[in-house]
């Protein structure tokens, strides 16, 4: 047993039964194989050995000679045992690629690995490997396969070049880009274990991929079959003991060296799972040094994914159990998790947009300013990164990272809606949150409770400064009083042509008539008159105008002023107390304190004429407010108040 390190210690140390005897065998192989390595992403080949069930199957082939219908140019490339050439196959006159082997490595055995290999990739037909047109041999018995000549560069190679897988995948990021093109091996290693042929050598360097996005899973040279169909064509996997494939992959049944083989379909589960592991870090998992590492790392399997999606960590964490058993069962159950995970990165790209909404939301508020102002910037900022992240969790309900980021941003905004005194909308954005913060909710209440005791205040304010209520009642009383001051003038003015001048005791004692008839009209339309402060104002003002005019009388009596002058003082008061209402009643008022203005102007110009001028001054008023006050009082809304508010009486 070759010298090992302490990790190589402690790994040997936890092998089950079934691996301890196998890896003891093939540690000296491994560790003569691996000096010879230019690299440990190479290819280790089993030996070459004799098979006489796979001799037959050559000896058919015998009579063809293939190359006859082929003219040679230039060469592709090479590899340890086969070199590729471009060539025209004459009878369809089009380019193929033809493999045969190089010269020095020539024998029966080589002849049968590269048959083999032929015949195995023949048995796959799939868009994802390369169509084998021809197999024969030529004149000096070895092998000639004529394979479909593909164009494009190896995956290994372009899998860290984003521009150029994304242009041949049609893509967006590296990461999709490498992802759909391990989605595609993983389908054409499925028709492989479908047909029962395990591939053991899956890595980047085994994969084409074509200008256009093709591709094709190449290199079925080590390739084994599960099950034998009897042709003797395909070399065995029970019989693959020997350690073959590539140590930077290689998964632990790999080191052969024991009977009987393990190697089976999750063997290239193990591999596909390194390919991730590659994709996810940018190493082969078991690239780690020199050979006791790499040793070590293939026989714990434990793989390190440092800066690696959580999700698809896990993916090839299972992928590359030590255990086969623990191993995803199939291909499609590992290419589903794969999709799963890719269903995933859409769902992390949308919130990633919507992140960037929610970073302008958080300058913007920070920025701070009027909240009517603020408003709709912060809205449009909201709505962009609630949509985006919504749609992430549609996506994928378990992207905790989006819906975190969700109810940061609604949080924010209920603070900011609360700030701006709109607890309505703090509660509407807070609906929205499955769990929100006791505190954020306290406060929303509160806000509720104090907007609705605003809300009622205003209403209550309004009710008092509405025109409707009481309106038809103060029509009917204004009517009723204007009606009367328009007329009483008229008859002092018809007494005084009968009878003489007007003493100032007959002047009060006329006015006695227009108090009773306001004490009556206010005591009966008391519950509509008082029940607005409008109303009440009103009631005021002819109560105010009807003392100042018995104070204007009673003042002109006791100075001795005669009849008329005191008339004339009388529509003085009148036409100051009309000019004090008309900015509380309406600018529509204003030809009451116009009229009576004018009459009074007449009146002091000829007091004798005070009771026609005073009769035209009122008779303005009574006309103001049974005509246009009527007109500017919503009645046609009138149903539609008392149904929204039932308690308001109109009368």
């Amino acid at each position: 047993m070759v010298p090992v390190s302490d990790d190589l210690d402690d790994a040997l140390a936890t092998l089950p039964a079934h691996l301890a005897d196998t890896v003891e065998l093939a540690l000296p192989r491994f560790s003569r194989t691996f000096d010879t390595l230019a690299r440990p992403s190479a290819t280790i080949e089993p030996e070459l050995a004799k098979d006489s069930r796979g001799e037959a199957a050559v000896a058919e082939l015998a009579s063809r000679n293939v190359a006859e219908g082929l003219a040679f140019e230039r060469t592709l490339g090479q590899g340890g045992m086969g070199i590729v050439r471009l060539a025209v196959q004459r009878s369809l006159g089009r380019h193929v690629a033809v493999k045969t082997l190089r010269d020095n490595v020539r024998s029966e055995q080589a002849r049968l690995r590269l048959l083999r290999e032929a015949w195995i990739t023949g048995a796959l037909e799939h868009p994802n490997v390369v169509p084998v047109y021809d197999l024969g041999l030529d004149d000096t018995g070895n092998p000639v396969i004529v394979l479909k000549r593909i164009e494009g560069e190896t995956w290994d190679a372009l899998r860290t070049d984003a521009a150029r897988m994304c242009e041949a995948t049609g893509e967006r990021t590296l990461e999709r880009a490498n992802l759909r093109v391990f989605l595609d091996v993983c389908q054409a290693v499925a028709l492989a274990h479908a047909r029962g042929i395990v591939h053991r050598d899956l890595k980047p360097e085994n994969v084409m991929i074509g200008p256009h996005g093709e591709v094709y899973v190449v290199d079925w040279g080590i390739a084994v079959a599960t099950r034998d169909d009897g042709s003797g064509r395909f070399p065995l996997a029970e019989q693959a003991r020997e350690m073959a494939g590539t140590p930077a992959y290689m998964a632990p049944e790999m080191l052969g060296g024991g009977a009987p083989s393990r190697i089976s379909e999750r063997t290239d589960i193990y591999l596909l799972g390194a390919i991730l592991h590659e994709l996810a870090t940018g190493r082969a998992p078991h690239d780690v040094g020199d050979m006791r590492a790499i040793l070590s790392s293939i026989l714990l399997s434990s793989p390190r994914l440092e800066g690696a999606p959580s999700e698809i960590a896990e993916v090839v964490r299972r992928a590359m159990r030590r255990d086969p058993a623990e191993r995803y069962a199939s291909v499609a159950d590992l290419r589903r998790a794969v999709e799963q995970y890719v269903s995933h990165m859409a769902s992390s790209e949308l919130a990633d947009e919507a992140r960037a909404s929610l970073a302008e939301l958080e300058r913007a508020l920070a920025a701070g300013g009027e909240p009517e102002t603020l408003r709709p910037e912060l809205y449009r900022y909201f709505g962009a990164c609630r949509f985006g992240f919504q749609e992430a969790l549609r996506g994928w309900p378990g992207n905790e990272g989006a819906r975190r980021d969700l109810a940061s941003a609604t949080t924010k905004m209920v603070r900011f809606e609360l700030a701006a005194k709109s607890p309505s909308a703090a509660a509407g954005l807070l609906a929205d949150l499955a769990d929100p913060p006791a505190d954020l909710v306290a406060l929303v209440a509160a806000g509720r409770e104090a907007e609705a005791a605003e809300k009622q205040r205003i209403a209550a304010m309004e009710r008092e400064v509405d025109l409707v209520t009481g309106g038809r009642t103060r029509v009917f009383v204004a009517s009723i009083l204007g009606a009367w001051w328009s007329v009483s003038p008229l008859l002092i003015h018809l007494a005084e042509r009968v009878r003489g001048p007007m003493t100032g005791a007959e002047l009060i004692a006329g006015m006695l008539p227009t108090f009773g008839i306001a004490a009556l009209l206010t005591y009966w339309a008391r519950e509509s008159l008082f029940k607005t402060v409008v109303n009440r104002r009103m009631v005021g003002m002819v109560w105010g105008t009807l003392a100042l005019t018995g104070v204007a009388v009673g003042a002109g009596l006791a100075a001795e002023v005669d009849a008329h002058r005191i008339g004339v003082s009388m529509i003085l008061v009148w036409a100051v107390s009309a000019a004090v209402a008309a900015p509380m009643i309406g600018r529509w008022f204003l030809p009451t304190p116009i009229a009576l203005s004018v009459a009074f102007v007449v009146a002091a110009w000829r007091p004798s004429l005070w009771p026609l001028v005073g009769a035209a001054g009122n008779f303005t008023f009574t006309a103001n407010i049974a005509l246009l006050w009527r007109d500017r009082v919503p009645w046609a809304k009138r149903g539609e108040r008392k149904a929204d508010e039932p308690d308001r009486e109109e009368s």
